[in-house]
């Protein structure tokens, strides 16, 4: 637990370029890529300016995994692990608002990054899209039953 009970990712404590680099060497190219889009934290947290709590900002991507999906998104291993760890968890109410925020966080990176890596951006959006459509049609069918 971090400042104020903000949770932060353990692969997040350790130097960005020291990880960029490690995941780059030859030795670890085939592994390292993935393994640090299926850790790395996907948001991060502001301190909210009316009670210095610290909210979850969903708006915007993590300023180092945003970093990384620019150098290495155009990997469909990462992807698919990034793919992964965009998997709640546990949750409570309605998952089409994550969805959502998660899908304009991924949209405001694609003006930065490459075109390999928007064609994989893309293809990872449709898929957090069918996500949230089948969400939504879960939460009418599920209220109509009642």
């Amino acid at each position: 637990l971090g400042d104020n009970g903000a949770k932060h990712a353990p692969l997040a404590l350790f130097d960005h370029e020291s990880l960029m680099r490690w995941a780059s060497e030859p030795e670890h190219l085939d592994r390292a890529p993935a393994f640090i889009a299926g850790a790395y934290p996907l948001f991060d947290y502001n301190e909210n300016s009316e009670n210095k709590l610290k909210v979850l900002d969903r708006e915007h991507l993590h300023p180092k995994m945003a970093d990384f999906l620019l150098r290495f998104g155009d990997r469909d291993d990462v992807i698919n692990a990034l793919d992964i760890n965009l998997n709640p968890g546990s949750w409570s109410g309605s998952l089409v608002p994550y969805y959502q925020d998660t899908v304009v966080a991924l949209e405001a990176l694609k003006s930065e990054a490459p075109s390999a890596v928007r064609n994989n951006l893309d293809e990872l959006i449709e898929r957090i899209k069918n996500r949230g459509r089948k969400e939504h049609g879960s939460e009418v069918r599920f209220w109509r039953e009642d």
